[in-house]
Protein backbone atom coordinates (compact mmCIF):
# COMPACT_ATOMS: atom_id res chain seq x y z
CA UNK A 1 0.00 0.00 0.00
CA UNK A 2 1.60 3.42 -1.19
CA UNK A 3 2.60 5.69 1.94
CA UNK A 4 0.23 8.90 1.93
CA UNK A 5 0.18 11.92 3.40
CA UNK A 6 -3.16 13.74 5.58
CA UNK A 7 -4.71 16.79 3.12
CA UNK A 8 -4.61 20.30 5.35
CA UNK A 9 -7.70 21.73 7.07
CA UNK A 10 -10.50 21.95 6.10
CA UNK A 11 -10.20 17.99 5.07
CA UNK A 12 -7.98 16.33 7.91
CA UNK A 13 -10.78 16.41 10.49
CA UNK A 14 -10.89 13.42 12.36
CA UNK A 15 -14.68 12.93 12.33
CA UNK A 16 -15.10 12.22 8.75
CA UNK A 17 -16.42 9.23 7.27
CA UNK A 18 -14.77 8.65 4.24
CA UNK A 19 -11.70 9.19 2.84
CA UNK A 20 -10.95 10.04 -1.09
CA UNK A 21 -7.35 9.30 -2.03
CA UNK A 22 -5.55 11.07 -4.66
CA UNK A 23 -3.99 9.98 -7.68
CA UNK A 24 -0.20 11.03 -6.79
CA UNK A 25 2.79 8.99 -6.88
CA UNK A 26 4.62 8.37 -5.15
CA UNK A 27 2.63 9.75 -1.78
CA UNK A 28 -0.79 10.57 -2.32
CA UNK A 29 -2.82 12.69 -0.57
CA UNK A 30 -5.58 12.00 1.47
CA UNK A 31 -8.35 13.73 1.79
CA UNK A 32 -10.74 13.03 5.20
CA UNK A 33 -14.28 14.12 4.16
CA UNK A 34 -18.34 13.67 5.36
CA UNK A 35 -20.37 11.46 2.74
CA UNK A 36 -23.52 13.69 3.72
CA UNK A 37 -22.03 16.59 2.04
CA UNK A 38 -21.03 14.90 -0.88
CA UNK A 39 -24.23 13.31 -1.43
CA UNK A 40 -25.87 16.75 -1.15
CA UNK A 41 -22.99 17.96 -3.68
CA UNK A 42 -22.74 15.40 -6.14
CA UNK A 43 -25.43 12.30 -7.43
CA UNK A 44 -21.99 10.87 -8.80
CA UNK A 45 -21.35 10.27 -5.09
CA UNK A 46 -25.05 9.94 -4.13
CA UNK A 47 -24.82 7.10 -6.31
CA UNK A 48 -21.89 5.43 -5.28
CA UNK A 49 -22.45 5.46 -1.80
CA UNK A 50 -25.37 2.98 -2.28
CA UNK A 51 -22.84 0.38 -4.01
CA UNK A 52 -20.80 -2.15 -1.08
CA UNK A 53 -18.15 0.12 -0.12
CA UNK A 54 -14.49 -0.06 -0.33
CA UNK A 55 -12.43 -1.49 2.21
CA UNK A 56 -11.26 0.36 5.38
CA UNK A 57 -7.54 2.25 5.30
CA UNK A 58 -4.55 0.84 6.74
CA UNK A 59 -5.34 2.20 10.45
CA UNK A 60 -8.76 0.22 10.41
CA UNK A 61 -10.84 3.15 10.65
CA UNK A 62 -12.43 4.58 7.68
CA UNK A 63 -12.76 3.79 4.12
CA UNK A 64 -10.81 4.68 1.28
CA UNK A 65 -12.05 5.64 -2.26
CA UNK A 66 -9.10 5.83 -4.87
CA UNK A 67 -9.78 9.11 -7.24
CA UNK A 68 -8.07 9.58 -10.51
CA UNK A 69 -7.59 13.37 -9.30
CA UNK A 70 -4.47 14.47 -8.25
CA UNK A 71 -4.28 16.78 -5.03
CA UNK A 72 -4.50 19.77 -6.45
CA UNK A 73 -7.96 19.12 -8.12
CA UNK A 74 -9.35 17.50 -5.32
CA UNK A 75 -8.66 20.85 -3.34
CA UNK A 76 -10.17 23.08 -5.43
CA UNK A 77 -13.36 20.71 -5.93
CA UNK A 78 -13.84 19.60 -2.49
CA UNK A 79 -13.17 23.05 -1.28
CA UNK A 80 -16.99 23.84 -3.18
CA UNK A 81 -18.35 21.40 -1.09
CA UNK A 82 -17.57 22.15 2.11
CA UNK A 83 -19.70 25.17 4.52
CA UNK A 84 -18.68 28.77 3.85
CA UNK A 85 -18.74 29.20 7.30
CA UNK A 86 -16.09 26.44 7.79
CA UNK A 87 -14.09 27.49 4.45
CA UNK A 88 -13.93 29.91 2.32
CA UNK A 89 -14.68 28.37 -1.48
CA UNK A 90 -11.84 28.25 -3.72
CA UNK A 91 -10.80 31.14 -5.85
CA UNK A 92 -10.08 30.16 -9.89
CA UNK A 93 -7.55 32.31 -10.58
CA UNK A 94 -6.05 30.74 -13.81
CA UNK A 95 -7.71 28.79 -17.21
CA UNK A 96 -5.83 25.68 -16.48
CA UNK A 97 -7.73 25.53 -12.19
CA UNK A 98 -10.73 26.34 -14.37
CA UNK A 99 -10.12 23.25 -16.51
CA UNK A 100 -9.48 20.90 -13.80
CA UNK A 101 -12.52 21.95 -11.94
CA UNK A 102 -14.53 21.57 -14.56
CA UNK A 103 -13.89 17.87 -15.90
CA UNK A 104 -13.80 17.08 -12.00
CA UNK A 105 -17.20 19.23 -11.65
CA UNK A 106 -18.75 17.33 -15.13
CA UNK A 107 -17.74 14.11 -13.75
CA UNK A 108 -19.13 14.20 -10.89
CA UNK A 109 -22.18 15.87 -11.69
CA UNK A 110 -21.70 19.23 -10.06
CA UNK A 111 -23.97 21.32 -11.93
CA UNK A 112 -23.62 24.23 -9.51
CA UNK A 113 -19.91 24.29 -10.16
CA UNK A 114 -20.54 24.22 -13.85
CA UNK A 115 -22.64 27.27 -13.46
CA UNK A 116 -20.16 29.38 -10.98
CA UNK A 117 -17.52 28.45 -13.86
CA UNK A 118 -19.60 29.65 -16.49
CA UNK A 119 -20.19 33.39 -14.16
CA UNK A 120 -16.39 33.24 -13.79
CA UNK A 121 -15.36 32.81 -17.06
CA UNK A 122 -17.50 35.87 -18.37
CA UNK A 123 -16.24 38.05 -14.99
CA UNK A 124 -12.83 37.10 -15.37
CA UNK A 125 -11.52 36.13 -18.71
CA UNK A 126 -13.79 36.75 -21.05
CA UNK A 127 -11.92 39.84 -22.15
CA UNK A 128 -8.72 39.48 -21.12
CA UNK A 129 -8.49 35.80 -22.91
CA UNK A 130 -12.05 35.60 -25.22
CA UNK A 131 -10.75 32.86 -27.54
CA UNK A 132 -9.67 30.29 -24.50
CA UNK A 133 -12.90 31.08 -23.23
CA UNK A 134 -14.91 30.17 -26.57
CA UNK A 135 -13.22 27.16 -26.75
CA UNK A 136 -14.37 26.06 -23.19
CA UNK A 137 -17.44 27.82 -23.76
CA UNK A 138 -17.78 25.76 -27.53
CA UNK A 139 -16.34 22.28 -25.97
CA UNK A 140 -19.28 22.27 -22.89
CA UNK A 141 -22.04 23.40 -25.48
CA UNK A 142 -22.56 26.80 -23.60
CA UNK A 143 -23.73 28.15 -26.89
CA UNK A 144 -24.51 31.96 -25.65
CA UNK A 145 -21.25 32.01 -23.30
CA UNK A 146 -19.34 30.74 -26.35
CA UNK A 147 -21.08 33.34 -28.98
CA UNK A 148 -20.38 36.28 -26.41
CA UNK A 149 -16.54 35.22 -26.61
CA UNK A 150 -16.32 35.26 -29.81
CA UNK A 151 -18.04 38.98 -30.19
CA UNK A 152 -14.59 39.99 -27.54
CA UNK A 153 -12.92 38.14 -29.77
CA UNK A 154 -13.19 40.96 -32.35
CA UNK A 155 -12.00 43.38 -29.58
CA UNK A 156 -8.54 42.08 -29.48
CA UNK A 157 -6.06 41.12 -32.42
CA UNK A 158 -6.07 37.72 -34.09
CA UNK A 159 -2.91 36.79 -32.86
CA UNK A 160 -1.03 33.30 -33.19
CA UNK A 161 -2.29 31.62 -30.08
CA UNK A 162 -1.04 28.25 -28.69
CA UNK A 163 -2.81 27.12 -25.40
CA UNK A 164 -4.30 23.88 -23.97
CA UNK A 165 -7.63 25.25 -24.37
CA UNK A 166 -7.66 25.25 -27.97
CA UNK A 167 -7.08 21.93 -27.69
CA UNK A 168 -11.08 21.91 -26.50
CA UNK A 169 -12.78 22.53 -30.43
CA UNK A 170 -12.00 21.45 -34.00
CA UNK A 171 -10.60 22.70 -37.24
CA UNK A 172 -14.04 23.31 -38.28
CA UNK A 173 -15.32 25.22 -34.84
CA UNK A 174 -12.07 27.77 -35.12
CA UNK A 175 -12.46 28.30 -38.81
CA UNK A 176 -16.16 28.81 -38.15
CA UNK A 177 -15.18 31.41 -35.76
CA UNK A 178 -12.79 33.02 -38.25
CA UNK A 179 -14.80 33.15 -40.58
CA UNK A 180 -17.44 34.94 -37.94
CA UNK A 181 -14.53 37.37 -37.73
CA UNK A 182 -13.76 38.26 -41.16
CA UNK A 183 -17.49 38.83 -41.84
CA UNK A 184 -17.72 41.30 -39.49
CA UNK A 185 -14.41 43.08 -40.53
CA UNK A 186 -16.35 43.93 -43.88
CA UNK A 187 -19.05 44.96 -41.93
CA UNK A 188 -16.92 47.13 -40.57
CA UNK A 189 -15.31 48.04 -43.54
CA UNK A 190 -18.30 48.64 -45.83
CA UNK A 191 -19.37 50.99 -42.54
CA UNK A 192 -16.54 52.94 -43.16
CA UNK A 193 -16.62 53.47 -46.92
CA UNK A 194 -20.39 54.56 -46.60
CA UNK A 195 -18.89 57.00 -44.68
CA UNK A 196 -16.64 57.98 -47.12
CA UNK A 197 -19.41 58.37 -49.84
CA UNK A 198 -21.51 59.78 -47.76
CA UNK A 199 -21.63 63.71 -48.47
CA UNK A 200 -23.34 64.98 -45.16
CA UNK A 201 -23.86 68.83 -44.59
CA UNK A 202 -21.62 69.58 -41.70
CA UNK A 203 -19.34 72.77 -40.16
CA UNK A 204 -16.71 70.26 -39.44
CA UNK A 205 -13.37 71.21 -41.08
CA UNK A 206 -13.00 67.50 -42.44
CA UNK A 207 -17.01 67.08 -43.58
CA UNK A 208 -16.59 64.60 -46.52
CA UNK A 209 -17.15 65.85 -49.88
CA UNK A 210 -17.64 64.13 -53.46
CA UNK A 211 -14.26 65.09 -54.65
CA UNK A 212 -10.72 66.33 -52.82
CA UNK A 213 -10.64 70.20 -53.37
CA UNK A 214 -8.14 72.09 -51.03
CA UNK A 215 -9.95 74.02 -48.46
CA UNK A 216 -7.08 75.80 -47.13
CA UNK A 217 -6.70 79.12 -48.44
CA UNK A 218 -3.41 80.03 -46.30
CA UNK A 219 -0.95 77.65 -47.45
CA UNK A 220 -0.73 76.08 -50.68
CA UNK A 221 1.12 73.52 -49.25
CA UNK A 222 -1.19 72.36 -46.93
CA UNK A 223 -3.52 69.38 -48.33
CA UNK A 224 -6.92 70.72 -46.02
CA UNK A 225 -8.66 68.82 -43.51
CA UNK A 226 -11.05 67.03 -45.90
CA UNK A 227 -7.90 65.17 -47.96
CA UNK A 228 -6.53 64.34 -44.44
CA UNK A 229 -9.90 62.69 -43.24
CA UNK A 230 -10.19 60.53 -46.26
CA UNK A 231 -6.62 59.45 -46.39
CA UNK A 232 -6.87 58.09 -43.15
CA UNK A 233 -10.15 56.91 -43.22
CA UNK A 234 -9.04 55.14 -46.23
CA UNK A 235 -6.11 53.75 -45.63
CA UNK A 236 -5.56 53.32 -41.72
CA UNK A 237 -9.05 52.63 -40.59
CA UNK A 238 -10.51 50.57 -43.18
CA UNK A 239 -7.16 48.39 -42.30
CA UNK A 240 -7.18 48.48 -38.84
CA UNK A 241 -11.12 47.48 -38.75
CA UNK A 242 -10.02 44.72 -40.38
CA UNK A 243 -7.44 43.47 -37.92
CA UNK A 244 -9.99 44.59 -35.00
CA UNK A 245 -13.89 44.54 -36.10
CA UNK A 246 -15.01 45.48 -33.10
CA UNK A 247 -12.74 48.99 -31.97
CA UNK A 248 -13.09 51.32 -29.01
CA UNK A 249 -12.19 54.78 -28.76
CA UNK A 250 -8.67 53.87 -27.71
CA UNK A 251 -8.34 52.12 -30.78
CA UNK A 252 -9.26 54.56 -33.31
CA UNK A 253 -6.91 57.08 -31.23
CA UNK A 254 -4.46 54.72 -31.50
CA UNK A 255 -4.83 54.77 -35.49
CA UNK A 256 -4.76 58.37 -35.58
CA UNK A 257 -1.26 58.54 -33.42
CA UNK A 258 0.85 55.25 -35.07
CA UNK A 259 -1.33 55.72 -38.53
CA UNK A 260 -1.12 59.37 -39.58
CA UNK A 261 -1.93 60.34 -43.05
CA UNK A 262 0.95 61.72 -45.20
CA UNK A 263 -0.94 64.58 -45.56
CA UNK A 264 0.56 68.47 -44.62
CA UNK A 265 -1.35 70.07 -43.15
CA UNK A 266 -0.74 74.25 -41.85
CA UNK A 267 -0.94 75.03 -37.90
CA UNK A 268 -4.15 76.65 -38.94
CA UNK A 269 -5.83 73.32 -40.37
CA UNK A 270 -3.70 70.93 -37.60
CA UNK A 271 -5.51 73.16 -35.07
CA UNK A 272 -9.03 73.26 -36.31
CA UNK A 273 -8.58 69.43 -36.87
CA UNK A 274 -7.39 68.66 -33.40
CA UNK A 275 -10.14 70.82 -31.43
CA UNK A 276 -12.88 68.71 -33.17
CA UNK A 277 -11.38 64.70 -34.43
CA UNK A 278 -11.76 63.64 -30.64
CA UNK A 279 -15.30 64.54 -30.40
CA UNK A 280 -15.79 62.83 -33.55
CA UNK A 281 -14.49 59.61 -32.49
CA UNK A 282 -17.08 58.24 -30.46
CA UNK A 283 -19.54 59.05 -33.48
CA UNK A 284 -17.19 56.40 -35.58
CA UNK A 285 -16.61 53.77 -32.83
CA UNK A 286 -20.80 53.75 -32.02
CA UNK A 287 -21.38 53.31 -35.54
CA UNK A 288 -19.25 50.27 -36.30
CA UNK A 289 -20.38 48.53 -32.62
CA UNK A 290 -24.04 48.95 -34.02
CA UNK A 291 -23.21 47.87 -37.70
CA UNK A 292 -20.79 44.63 -36.50
CA UNK A 293 -22.90 43.64 -33.61
CA UNK A 294 -26.08 43.00 -35.87
CA UNK A 295 -23.48 40.04 -37.32
CA UNK A 296 -24.59 37.04 -35.86
CA UNK A 297 -22.29 34.33 -34.91
CA UNK A 298 -25.11 31.92 -34.60
CA UNK A 299 -25.62 32.09 -37.95
CA UNK A 300 -22.42 31.33 -39.15
CA UNK A 301 -21.66 28.75 -36.88
CA UNK A 302 -25.08 26.90 -37.89
CA UNK A 303 -25.78 27.37 -41.18
CA UNK A 304 -27.92 24.40 -41.35
CA UNK A 305 -30.76 26.12 -39.41
CA UNK A 306 -32.59 29.01 -40.93
CA UNK A 307 -33.81 30.75 -37.26
CA UNK A 308 -31.49 32.45 -35.32
CA UNK A 309 -31.31 30.51 -31.76
CA UNK A 310 -30.75 33.67 -29.66
CA UNK A 311 -29.86 37.16 -29.55
CA UNK A 312 -28.21 38.78 -27.33
CA UNK A 313 -29.07 42.92 -26.90
CA UNK A 314 -26.28 45.04 -27.56
CA UNK A 315 -26.38 46.73 -24.04
CA UNK A 316 -27.60 43.59 -22.24
CA UNK A 317 -24.01 41.93 -22.35
CA UNK A 318 -21.72 44.89 -24.19
CA UNK A 319 -23.23 47.78 -22.27
CA UNK A 320 -21.21 50.84 -23.68
CA UNK A 321 -18.30 48.90 -25.21
CA UNK A 322 -16.70 52.04 -25.97
CA UNK A 323 -17.07 53.66 -22.39
CA UNK A 324 -16.48 50.38 -20.74
CA UNK A 325 -12.74 49.63 -22.37
CA UNK A 326 -11.62 53.48 -23.23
Amino acid sequence: MAQSKPAGFPFDLPEADLILRSSDRPIPTDFRVFKLLLSIASPFFASAFTLPQPPVNGSGDIPVMEMQEDEHTLTMILGFCVPISVHLPPSLDSLKDIQGVLQAAVKFEMKGIEGYIRKVLFDRFIESKPLQVFAIAHNRGWKKLAALAARFYLTVPAKTVTSDELELISAAAYHRLMVYRQKCGEAAKQEILRRLAANPSSSRPWAVQADRRRTCSMNERCGGPRAWWLCWMEHTVTEDVLAVPLPNRSDIRHTLAVGKPKIVLCNKCSKSIAAEFLEYVPSIVNNIQKIVLQVDYMQTAVKKHAHVFWQVPVNLYLPELSEKMV
